[in-house]
């Protein structure tokens, strides 16, 4: 069962990274209002310091 949590940070952290794709994009492409675009770059943000932490924590899975 501890593999499967492992395996779900793992997804979680690459969908931080793909993240910052869709925030380039949506600044690029001007999709929401100023406001929706700055909150979701916080969102991303937020996502990107979560996965440091888990890898500083070493919650990723590619450190056994």
């Amino acid at each position: 069962l501890h593999k499967f949590f492992l395996a779900l940070l793992i997804v979680a952290a690459l969908i931080a990274v793909v993240s910052i794709f869709f925030t380039v994009k949506a600044w690029q492409q001007k999709y929401w209002t100023l406001f929706g675009r700055i909150h979701f770059t916080i969102v991303t943000l937020a996502g990107l310091a979560l996965v440091w932490w888990f890898n500083y924590w070493n919650l990723i899975g590619w450190k056994f």
